[in-house]
């Protein structure tokens, strides 16, 4: 089956990943941080910036505003 030391590996870097924050949450506390707590409120709800989310699920960063900016890839 698996070894001990390959499965707790496996589960230290499972926590790990699942212990660092996404691009959603650093959005919201930037805003936050920037702002005041309405702003991060209405930033979680969906009244920010969502851009940086789509971008995250389509994991194309930044690329996709170059078209926006009339200077397409």
């Amino acid at each position: 089956m698996f070894e001990l030391a390959s499965l707790l590996t496996y589960v230290a870097v499972v926590i790990g990943l699942f212990l660092i924050p996404g691009p959603s949450v650093l959005l919201v506390l930037t805003r936050t941080l920037q702002g005041e707590r309405k702003v991060g409120i209405a930033t979680g709800l969906g009244g920010g910036n969502r851009r940086p989310d789509s971008y995250a699920v389509r994991g194309t960063g930044f690329v996709g505003d170059l078209d926006d900016l009339g200077g397409g890839v």
